[in-house]
C-alpha cells in the first residue's frame, strides 16, 4: 500500500469525519402476559417463549423507515468507516449535508403521516388483537415525534502536527502525536479493507455469475450483474480518500478489463466470458492486498 509521497495527500486537509444519525420509536411490544400464557398453554418454559405485538407496523410506518434506509445507504455510498464516525472527501461533504438535510425533511413529514393515521391504526389492532389488545402499547402521537431525528455532524480528521491544544510539553505532544498516528493508520487500513469488501462483494459476484451462466434460468443473471461493474468506478473514485495508487491502479484495471461490456455479448459467447471471468479473478486478487500494508505517513500524506 503506499506511504502517501506519491499521492501526495495529507487527510486532514482532504477529508472530513461525518456521522449521520438517525432515531426511531420500537414497532414491536414484547408481551410476557402472553409470552407466559403461551408457555403454559404448551407446558413449556416461559423462558424460551416471546411474544410480541406488531405495534405500529402501518404502511406510514414502513416508509419512514425506508426513508432512513435509504438515506443511510446514500450517505455510506458516499464515505467509509472511520471509527464512529466515517470519512469522507471535502469535495463530497455538501452532498453528504444535503442527504441527511433531505432525510431530516422527509422523516418530518412523513412523522406527521404516521401520526395522522395512528388512531385509525389503532382501532385496527383492537379489532385485529380482541382481548389481547391493551391500549398502553402503542405510542402517542408525541412520542413517536420526540423519538424520530435526523442529524448530520463533522469534524475535522485530528492532525498530529498541529495540535492546537495548548499548555502540553513536548514530552507530551510528542506521545499525543503518536497515539493519534498509530490509531490513524489502523482505522485507515481498515477504510481501505472496507472498500476492498464493496469492490469484491460487485467484482465477486460478476465473476460468480460468468462461471455460473448455463443459459437456463438458474444459471443466467440479470443485466445489472454487469452495469454494477461500471458505477463501481465513480464509488472507487469518490471513496478512495487517500489517493492510494494501488486502489486507483485496481480501478484503472477494472475500467480497462471489465466496464462497458454488453450483457448479451457475455450470454452467448462462452469465451468472452471465460476470459471476463479469468480478469475478474485477477482483480479479485489485487483488492486482497488493500489495507495490508503501510497507509500514508502521518507527516507526509
Amino acid at each position: 500500500m503506499s506511504n502517501g509521497k506519491d499521492s501526495g495527500m495529507k487527510l486532514s486537509e482532504e477529508c472530513s469525519l461525518v456521522k449521520l444519525s438517525m432515531g426511531m420509536f420500537g414497532q414491536r411490544k414484547t408481551r410476557k402476559d402472553l409470552s407466559d400464557g403461551t408457555a403454559q398453554q404448551h407446558q413449556a418454559d416461559p423462558k424460551k417463549f416471546k411474544t410480541t405485538i406488531d405495534a405500529m407496523g402501518s404502511e406510514e410506518v414502513k416508509e419512514l423507515k425506508n426513508i432512513q434506509v435509504r438515506a443511510r445507504n446514500e450517505f455510506n455510498d458516499l464515505s467509509l468507516a472511520w471509527d464512529v464516525y466515517r470519512i469522507a472527501k471535502n469535495l463530497k461533504t455538501d452532498e453528504l449535508e444535503k442527504i441527511a438535510s433531505d432525510c431530516k425533511i422527509d422523516c418530518e413529514q412523513q412523522v406527521e403521516k404516521v401520526c395522522d393515521k395512528l388512531p385509525a391504526w389503532i382501532e385496527e389492532q383492537r379489532i385485529a388483537l380482541g382481548s389481547a389488545f391493551r391500549e398502553e402499547d402503542y405510542p402517542t402521537a408525541d412520542e413517536i415525534r420526540s423519538k424520530v431525528y435526523v442529524e448530520y455532524d463533522i469534524k475535522l480528521v485530528p492532525d498530529p502536527e498541529h495540535d492546537p491544544r495548548a499548555g502540553i510539553t513536548a514530552a507530551q505532544r510528542e506521545r499525543f502525536r503518536s497515539l493519534v498516528a498509530t490509531q490513524e493508520k489502523e482505522k485507515f487500513a481498515h477504510s481501505l479493507e472496507s472498500l476492498g469488501s464493496i469492490m469484491t462483494e460487485t467484482i465477486g459476484g460478476f465473476k460468480e455469475a460468468m462461471d455460473g451462466y448455463t443459459g437456463q434460468k438458474k444459471g443466467s443473471f440479470r443485466d445489472v450483474t454487469v452495469t454494477k461493474v461500471d458505477a463501481l468506478l465513480k464509488k472507487v473514485k469518490d471513496l478512495n480518500i487517500g489517493n492510494d495508487p494501488l486502489v486507483e491502479s485496481v480501478r484503472q484495471q477494472i475500467l480497462k478489463d471489465l466496464a462497458h461490456m454488453n450483457p448479451e455479448t457475455l450470454r452467448v459467447d462462452e469465451k468472452i466470458r471465460k476470459d471476463a471471468s479469468k480478469k475478474a479473478d485477477d482483480i479479485l486478487d489485487r483488492i486482497g492486498h488493500f489495507g495490508q500494508m503501510a497507509p500514508p505517513a502521518t507527516d507526509n500524506y
